[in-house]
């Protein structure tokens, strides 16, 4: 069945997770392009917030196809691999919205095993604001 996350409410912050689940696939596949081109990881800045994307750079080549599937799929769907998406907002990983000045509300999280992406939806559109251990996807 269906988890319920607390009534109404909880159901909107899970269908905004997975809207922007879509603008997470979008980040990561266009990082992936880019790395083709550029290995550095220079060009993937744009994905992110201006100011983490240096922070990032050196891992986001690293990213396989395999990781941008992990976290393109909600793992209710009971594909390998996958990622469960959460509010950003009363959680451990509100400090990275915090550190961008973002609003957690506005802030997901997409975990996969041990890898994690954070992104926040912003006036410029959807940003990464997170990664950790891409390759620890599940």
């Amino acid at each position: 069945g269906v988890e319920q996350l607390g009534g109404m409410e909880g159901g909107l912050q899970q269908l905004g997770a997975e809207v922007n689940r879509l603008s997470v696939m979008a980040q990561l596949s266009t990082i992936r392009m880019s790395c083709q081109t550029d290995p550095s990881g220079a060009g993937a800045a744009q994905a992110f917030h201006p100011t983490v994307a240096a922070r990032y750079q050196g891992e986001v080549c690293k990213m396989t196809q395999q990781t941008v599937d992990a976290f393109s799929r909600n793992c209710q769907n009971g594909q390998q691999p996958c990622s469960n998406a959460a509010l950003v907002a009363g959680s451990v990983d509100v400090q990275y919205a915090e550190a961008v000045g973002a609003d957690a509300n506005a802030c997901y999280s997409y975990t996969s095993g041990t890898a994690k992406v954070v992104g926040c939806q912003a006036a410029t559109g959807f940003q990464l604001v997170h990664i950790e251990n891409l390759a620890g996807i599940q």
